[in-house]
Formats: structure tokens, C-alpha cells, sequence
């Protein structure tokens, strides 16, 4: 199991899944997960069990480390894609709710605390 296979298993937040459920692609230069998101659960294609679907969504990553650096917020995926370390095929809203499903917990968004005044 790679280092970010690892990061995102144990980052997972079933939480923010929401409505989706997309087979995902993550390459980087010399290798690539497949995962199935949806209804809340996280499932890995084993092998070449994900070549067979395409996916819905594909991040490309000049490398894993800049993978795990803006999964883990020490990069800006901003700053990423404008130097050509990070794109996306599909969507940009599910781009940036797959980075929201696997954020490591400092990046989480606390639950509101704004309450109506009486």
C-alpha cells in the first residue's frame, strides 16, 4: 500500500460524501489508485479491476509527495495547478469535494457555531 493509499484510508471522512458516489482516479508519475466513493463507504479496486470501468473523475499529480502535500494542506492545489502539479478531468466542484472527503482533520471545517438571536 502506497503512502497516500495509506493517507487517504485513514483520512477518509464518510461524512462529506454526501450524494456522491463516482469511481475515482489518482495518478501521479509512476502509478495510480482506483477507488469507488459513495453511499458514505470507500472501496478499492484491486488489481486491474478499475481498468475496466472508466472513472468519472481522474486528479493527475506531477508526483505522490505533492499528492499527499495538498491532501495533508501543506500545498495550495491552487498553487498546484498553476504550476502544472495538479489538474483535474472532470468536474471542479467534485474536485474540490474529494479533497474535502480525504483532508487531513486541521482542514475540516469546524461545525457552525452561528445561532439565531432570540
Amino acid at each position: 500500500m502506497s503512502l497516500l493509499q495509506q493517507h487517504l484510508q485513514q483520512h477518509f471522512n464518510a461524512s462529506e460524501v454526501g450524494e456522491l458516489d463516482l469511481h475515482v482516479r489518482i495518478d501521479w508519475q509512476s502509478d495510480s489508485l482506483d477507488v469507488h466513493i459513495g453511499s458514505g463507504t470507500l472501496n478499492w479496486f484491486d488489481g486491474d479491476a478499475g481498468a475496466k470501468t472508466e472513472p468519472e473523475l481522474t486528479l493527475f499529480f506531477s508526483d505522490e509527495q505533492c499528492a499527499l502535500d495538498i491532501f495533508n494542506g501543506r500545498r495550495s492545489p491552487i498553487d498546484a495547478f498553476m504550476h502544472s502539479d495538479f489538474r483535474s478531468s472532470g468536474y471542479i466542484i467534485w474536485t474540490f469535494a474529494l479533497l474535502r472527503i480525504f483532508a487531513a482533520p486541521a482542514l475540516q471545517a469546524p461545525a457552525s457555531t452561528v445561532s439565531e438571536a432570540d
